[in-house]
Protein backbone atom coordinates (compact mmCIF):
# COMPACT_ATOMS: atom_id res chain seq x y z
CA UNK A 1 0.00 0.00 0.00
CA UNK A 2 1.61 3.50 -0.60
CA UNK A 3 2.29 6.01 2.03
CA UNK A 4 -0.72 8.61 0.31
CA UNK A 5 -2.82 5.32 0.27
CA UNK A 6 -2.40 4.28 3.92
CA UNK A 7 -2.66 8.03 5.29
CA UNK A 8 -6.41 8.33 3.70
CA UNK A 9 -6.95 5.00 5.06
CA UNK A 10 -6.06 6.63 8.67
CA UNK A 11 -8.20 9.51 7.57
CA UNK A 12 -11.13 7.43 7.02
CA UNK A 13 -10.69 5.62 10.44
CA UNK A 14 -10.37 8.34 12.29
CA UNK A 15 -13.26 11.35 10.71
CA UNK A 16 -16.33 11.31 12.42
CA UNK A 17 -19.15 12.05 10.45
CA UNK A 18 -22.05 14.12 11.32
CA UNK A 19 -25.35 15.56 10.27
CA UNK A 20 -27.05 19.16 11.62
CA UNK A 21 -30.46 20.46 10.37
CA UNK A 22 -29.92 24.01 9.05
CA UNK A 23 -32.96 26.02 8.41
CA UNK A 24 -34.62 22.64 7.47
CA UNK A 25 -31.43 21.84 5.66
CA UNK A 26 -29.68 18.32 6.68
CA UNK A 27 -25.94 19.56 6.82
CA UNK A 28 -22.74 16.97 6.65
CA UNK A 29 -19.27 17.56 7.97
CA UNK A 30 -16.71 15.44 9.31
CA UNK A 31 -14.32 16.01 12.68
CA UNK A 32 -10.82 14.95 13.66
CA UNK A 33 -9.26 14.89 17.07
CA UNK A 34 -11.10 16.06 20.06
CA UNK A 35 -9.51 19.16 21.53
CA UNK A 36 -12.33 20.94 23.54
CA UNK A 37 -10.51 24.75 23.25
CA UNK A 38 -8.94 24.91 20.36
CA UNK A 39 -10.36 24.45 16.37
CA UNK A 40 -9.56 24.20 12.93
CA UNK A 41 -11.95 24.91 10.48
CA UNK A 42 -10.28 23.44 6.63
CA UNK A 43 -11.94 25.35 3.38
CA UNK A 44 -11.58 23.74 0.73
CA UNK A 45 -11.00 25.48 -3.30
CA UNK A 46 -13.04 25.36 -6.00
CA UNK A 47 -13.82 21.64 -6.40
CA UNK A 48 -15.89 21.70 -3.27
CA UNK A 49 -14.54 18.41 -2.27
CA UNK A 50 -12.63 18.42 1.47
CA UNK A 51 -11.35 14.66 1.12
CA UNK A 52 -8.10 15.36 -0.70
CA UNK A 53 -7.01 17.22 2.48
CA UNK A 54 -6.32 14.53 4.20
CA UNK A 55 -3.07 14.75 5.40
CA UNK A 56 -3.63 18.05 6.91
CA UNK A 57 -6.65 16.86 9.20
CA UNK A 58 -4.67 13.88 10.02
CA UNK A 59 -1.45 16.12 11.20
CA UNK A 60 -3.11 18.93 12.87
CA UNK A 61 -6.08 17.11 14.52
CA UNK A 62 -2.83 15.76 17.31
CA UNK A 63 -3.53 19.10 18.72
CA UNK A 64 -7.06 20.82 17.01
CA UNK A 65 -9.94 19.63 16.81
CA UNK A 66 -10.52 19.63 12.93
CA UNK A 67 -13.90 20.61 10.97
CA UNK A 68 -13.89 20.44 7.52
CA UNK A 69 -16.85 19.30 4.99
CA UNK A 70 -17.76 19.34 1.12
CA UNK A 71 -19.34 23.01 0.31
CA UNK A 72 -23.22 22.25 0.33
CA UNK A 73 -26.26 23.75 -1.72
CA UNK A 74 -25.99 27.60 -1.41
CA UNK A 75 -27.18 30.76 -3.14
CA UNK A 76 -24.85 33.14 -1.58
CA UNK A 77 -21.63 33.75 0.40
CA UNK A 78 -24.01 34.74 3.79
CA UNK A 79 -26.03 31.55 3.30
CA UNK A 80 -22.59 29.30 3.08
CA UNK A 81 -21.21 31.35 5.98
CA UNK A 82 -24.55 30.91 8.11
CA UNK A 83 -24.05 27.40 7.53
CA UNK A 84 -20.26 27.14 8.72
CA UNK A 85 -21.47 29.40 12.40
CA UNK A 86 -24.45 26.65 12.46
CA UNK A 87 -21.55 23.90 12.70
CA UNK A 88 -19.47 26.01 14.41
CA UNK A 89 -21.88 26.82 17.42
CA UNK A 90 -22.78 22.75 17.21
CA UNK A 91 -19.22 21.80 17.92
CA UNK A 92 -19.37 24.76 20.99
CA UNK A 93 -16.00 26.04 19.06
CA UNK A 94 -14.13 28.92 21.69
CA UNK A 95 -10.51 29.50 20.07
CA UNK A 96 -10.81 28.77 15.75
CA UNK A 97 -8.53 29.04 13.33
CA UNK A 98 -8.61 28.70 9.56
CA UNK A 99 -6.34 26.81 7.01
CA UNK A 100 -8.72 27.99 3.48
CA UNK A 101 -7.02 27.32 -0.06
CA UNK A 102 -8.57 29.26 -3.07
CA UNK A 103 -12.45 29.61 -2.95
CA UNK A 104 -12.20 28.52 0.56
CA UNK A 105 -10.17 32.12 1.33
CA UNK A 106 -12.42 34.00 -0.32
CA UNK A 107 -15.22 32.33 2.43
CA UNK A 108 -13.00 32.75 5.32
CA UNK A 109 -12.86 36.57 4.20
CA UNK A 110 -16.35 37.04 4.61
CA UNK A 111 -16.13 34.96 7.77
CA UNK A 112 -13.43 37.72 9.06
CA UNK A 113 -15.69 40.46 8.22
CA UNK A 114 -18.46 39.07 10.33
CA UNK A 115 -17.04 37.44 13.54
CA UNK A 116 -13.19 38.74 13.54
CA UNK A 117 -13.10 38.23 17.68
CA UNK A 118 -13.77 34.45 17.03
CA UNK A 119 -11.15 33.75 14.68
CA UNK A 120 -7.31 33.69 16.18
CA UNK A 121 -5.27 32.83 13.15
CA UNK A 122 -5.97 32.52 9.50
CA UNK A 123 -4.14 31.00 6.72
CA UNK A 124 -5.08 32.18 2.72
CA UNK A 125 -3.44 30.12 0.67
CA UNK A 126 -3.33 30.62 -3.31
CA UNK A 127 -6.77 32.59 -3.11
CA UNK A 128 -7.75 36.68 -4.27
CA UNK A 129 -10.12 39.14 -3.01
CA UNK A 130 -11.97 41.90 -4.45
CA UNK A 131 -11.06 45.47 -4.66
CA UNK A 132 -11.97 48.58 -6.24
CA UNK A 133 -9.09 48.62 -9.42
CA UNK A 134 -10.31 44.85 -9.65
CA UNK A 135 -13.75 45.29 -10.44
CA UNK A 136 -13.73 45.76 -14.17
CA UNK A 137 -11.75 42.09 -14.32
CA UNK A 138 -14.17 40.46 -12.20
CA UNK A 139 -17.35 42.15 -14.12
CA UNK A 140 -15.75 40.42 -17.68
CA UNK A 141 -15.62 37.10 -14.83
CA UNK A 142 -18.91 37.75 -13.48
CA UNK A 143 -20.48 38.00 -17.51
CA UNK A 144 -18.70 34.55 -17.96
CA UNK A 145 -20.13 32.78 -14.82
CA UNK A 146 -23.69 33.90 -16.04
CA UNK A 147 -23.42 32.41 -19.31
CA UNK A 148 -21.56 29.44 -17.71
CA UNK A 149 -24.62 28.76 -15.55
CA UNK A 150 -27.24 28.89 -18.16
CA UNK A 151 -25.06 26.50 -20.26
CA UNK A 152 -24.75 23.92 -17.25
CA UNK A 153 -28.76 24.09 -16.68
CA UNK A 154 -29.88 21.47 -19.32
CA UNK A 155 -26.53 19.27 -18.80
CA UNK A 156 -27.30 16.05 -16.80
CA UNK A 157 -25.85 15.66 -13.56
CA UNK A 158 -23.60 12.84 -14.18
CA UNK A 159 -22.07 14.22 -17.52
CA UNK A 160 -21.31 17.01 -15.58
CA UNK A 161 -19.40 15.13 -12.95
CA UNK A 162 -17.57 13.06 -15.36
CA UNK A 163 -16.92 16.89 -17.00
CA UNK A 164 -15.21 18.34 -13.14
CA UNK A 165 -13.31 15.28 -12.86
CA UNK A 166 -11.60 15.86 -16.49
CA UNK A 167 -11.03 19.35 -15.29
CA UNK A 168 -9.64 18.48 -11.96
CA UNK A 169 -7.53 15.44 -14.03
CA UNK A 170 -6.25 17.87 -16.63
CA UNK A 171 -5.11 20.28 -13.48
CA UNK A 172 -3.51 17.49 -11.70
CA UNK A 173 -1.47 15.93 -14.56
CA UNK A 174 -0.33 19.57 -15.43
CA UNK A 175 0.75 20.36 -11.80
CA UNK A 176 1.26 16.99 -9.47
CA UNK A 177 4.22 15.19 -10.79
CA UNK A 178 4.28 11.97 -8.67
CA UNK A 179 0.94 10.29 -7.76
CA UNK A 180 -1.34 11.63 -10.69
CA UNK A 181 -3.53 8.02 -10.22
CA UNK A 182 -4.28 8.37 -6.80
CA UNK A 183 -5.41 12.13 -6.95
CA UNK A 184 -7.06 11.95 -9.67
CA UNK A 185 -9.20 8.26 -8.38
CA UNK A 186 -9.41 10.56 -4.84
CA UNK A 187 -10.81 13.43 -6.62
CA UNK A 188 -13.24 11.79 -8.64
CA UNK A 189 -14.46 9.80 -5.65
CA UNK A 190 -15.47 12.65 -3.65
CA UNK A 191 -17.19 14.17 -6.58
CA UNK A 192 -19.33 11.11 -6.68
CA UNK A 193 -20.71 11.99 -3.78
CA UNK A 194 -21.89 15.34 -4.75
CA UNK A 195 -25.16 16.81 -6.67
CA UNK A 196 -25.40 18.81 -9.19
CA UNK A 197 -26.47 21.61 -7.67
CA UNK A 198 -23.35 21.54 -5.01
CA UNK A 199 -20.97 21.56 -8.37
CA UNK A 200 -22.12 24.47 -9.72
CA UNK A 201 -22.08 26.44 -6.08
CA UNK A 202 -18.54 27.08 -6.26
CA UNK A 203 -19.47 29.57 -9.60
CA UNK A 204 -22.41 30.71 -7.98
CA UNK A 205 -20.45 32.04 -4.70
CA UNK A 206 -17.53 33.60 -6.83
CA UNK A 207 -20.40 35.82 -8.75
CA UNK A 208 -21.80 36.82 -5.52
CA UNK A 209 -18.22 37.76 -4.48
CA UNK A 210 -17.82 39.59 -7.24
CA UNK A 211 -21.18 41.82 -7.25
CA UNK A 212 -21.62 42.38 -3.60
CA UNK A 213 -18.27 42.77 -1.92
CA UNK A 214 -15.25 45.10 -2.60
CA UNK A 215 -12.34 44.96 -0.10
CA UNK A 216 -9.90 48.07 0.76
CA UNK A 217 -6.95 48.76 2.79
CA UNK A 218 -8.92 49.64 5.90
CA UNK A 219 -11.50 46.29 5.83
CA UNK A 220 -9.34 44.09 7.78
CA UNK A 221 -6.54 46.24 8.99
CA UNK A 222 -7.85 45.66 12.38
CA UNK A 223 -7.19 41.69 12.06
CA UNK A 224 -4.22 41.39 9.53
CA UNK A 225 -1.50 40.87 12.22
CA UNK A 226 -3.44 37.04 12.24
CA UNK A 227 -3.56 36.67 8.83
CA UNK A 228 -0.80 34.46 6.98
CA UNK A 229 -0.98 34.70 3.02
CA UNK A 230 0.42 32.00 0.88
CA UNK A 231 0.89 32.68 -2.46
CA UNK A 232 3.39 31.78 -5.65
CA UNK A 233 4.74 33.40 -8.55
CA UNK A 234 4.08 30.03 -10.53
CA UNK A 235 0.30 30.29 -9.81
CA UNK A 236 -1.80 30.60 -13.07
CA UNK A 237 -5.08 30.37 -11.49
CA UNK A 238 -5.08 34.27 -10.48
CA UNK A 239 -3.43 36.92 -11.80
CA UNK A 240 -0.59 39.16 -10.30
CA UNK A 241 -2.86 41.74 -9.55
CA UNK A 242 -5.51 39.47 -7.88
CA UNK A 243 -2.42 38.35 -5.64
CA UNK A 244 -1.48 41.75 -5.12
CA UNK A 245 -4.88 42.84 -4.36
CA UNK A 246 -4.88 40.59 -1.55
CA UNK A 247 -1.77 41.31 0.20
CA UNK A 248 -2.20 45.05 -0.09
CA UNK A 249 -5.50 44.61 2.30
CA UNK A 250 -3.82 42.32 4.34
CA UNK A 251 -0.70 45.13 4.76
CA UNK A 252 0.37 44.05 8.16
CA UNK A 253 -0.05 39.84 7.33
CA UNK A 254 2.78 37.16 7.82
CA UNK A 255 3.85 36.43 4.33
CA UNK A 256 5.02 33.43 2.18
CA UNK A 257 5.58 33.84 -1.82
CA UNK A 258 6.33 30.79 -3.59
CA UNK A 259 8.30 30.58 -7.13
CA UNK A 260 7.66 27.58 -8.31
CA UNK A 261 4.57 26.12 -6.29
CA UNK A 262 1.54 25.78 -8.46
CA UNK A 263 -2.26 26.53 -7.60
CA UNK A 264 -2.14 22.57 -6.12
CA UNK A 265 0.86 23.32 -3.98
CA UNK A 266 -0.50 22.79 -0.84
CA UNK A 267 -1.47 18.83 -1.80
CA UNK A 268 1.59 18.24 -4.28
CA UNK A 269 4.40 20.03 -1.54
CA UNK A 270 1.78 19.26 1.67
CA UNK A 271 4.88 18.88 3.92
CA UNK A 272 6.42 22.34 3.06
CA UNK A 273 2.93 23.46 3.51
CA UNK A 274 2.12 22.27 6.57
CA UNK A 275 5.42 23.14 8.70
CA UNK A 276 4.75 26.55 7.21
CA UNK A 277 1.14 26.43 8.67
CA UNK A 278 1.97 25.00 12.09
CA UNK A 279 4.87 27.32 12.85
CA UNK A 280 2.36 30.43 12.15
CA UNK A 281 -0.20 28.60 14.10
CA UNK A 282 2.75 28.16 16.64
CA UNK A 283 3.69 31.73 16.51
CA UNK A 284 7.23 30.69 14.83
CA UNK A 285 7.54 32.42 11.93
Amino acid sequence: MSYLKEKYEQFINKAVFKTINHKDKEIEYYTLGDNSTQTLLLLTGGSGVSEPFFEYCLFFSKRFKVISFNYPECESLNSLVDIIFSIINNEQVKDLYICAQSMGGIIAQVMLLKQPKLIKKLVLCHTTTVTKNLQQLYANKLKENTKTLKDLEPVPELVLKQAVTNKIKKSIEQHLFVNTEFWTNLFQQSIKQCNKQQLITPIILMNDFAKNYCFNEFSFADNANKVLIIDSKADKAFTAEQKLALNNIFKDASKQHFVNESHMGILESSAKYINLIDSFFENKL
